[in-house]
């Protein structure tokens, strides 16, 4: 049933459908029908996909599953499991890409295109990236030092 890919909620004192993969606000009310909500999730690019943020969460979630999969079933299959040091640097990554889940969200819920919106979060993700360059992990900080390199040659083209 489509709506299963849907929560109702009411804003503004308009019912909306919002998409449960994209958080797309779609009509709501009820007269309307669903055929939009079908139309929605067949264009839908979140369905069914996870992003790498959702699978490094998921992995952390299911940390202490994998010892007891050794553990309780001695699994061939669980020979490498991950250090100590590797859950903390997936906590830490996961940290990270939190900030543009966040942003991708706070961009994808507004309508319109206003630079007084927009402004401080580019400027916290370029602030973000300076400090991640900055890292004791070599890894991240490479990541971070590429990653900065692309979005200041972003802007510099958008600047002309």
């Amino acid at each position: 049933m489509v709506r299963e890919h849907f929560t109702k909620e009411e804003i503004n004192n308009e019912w909306k459908a919002i998409c449960k993969h994209c958080n797309r606000k779609l009509d709501g009310d009820s007269k309307n029908g669903t055929k939009h909500l079908h139309v929605h999730l067949g264009r839908c690019n979140k369905q069914g996909q996870l992003d790498i943020r959702q699978q490094v969460l998921t992995a952390l979630t299911y940390k202490d599953v994998f010892l007891r999969c050794v553990q309780l079933h001695d699994d061939p299959l669980y020979k490498h499991l991950p250090t100590e040091d590797d859950w903390t640097f997936a906590a830490k990554i996961c940290e990270k890409l939190n900030l543009f889940y966040e942003r991708t969200e706070d961009f994808l819920g507004t309508k319109y295109s206003i630079a007084n919106f927009y402004f401080p979060h580019i400027c916290s993700i370029r602030v973000a990236l300076n400090e991640w360059a900055q890292d004791s992990n070599a890894t991240i900080s490479s990541m971070a030092r590429r990653m900065f390199a692309k979005f200041e040659k972003y802007w510099r083209r958008s600047k002309k």
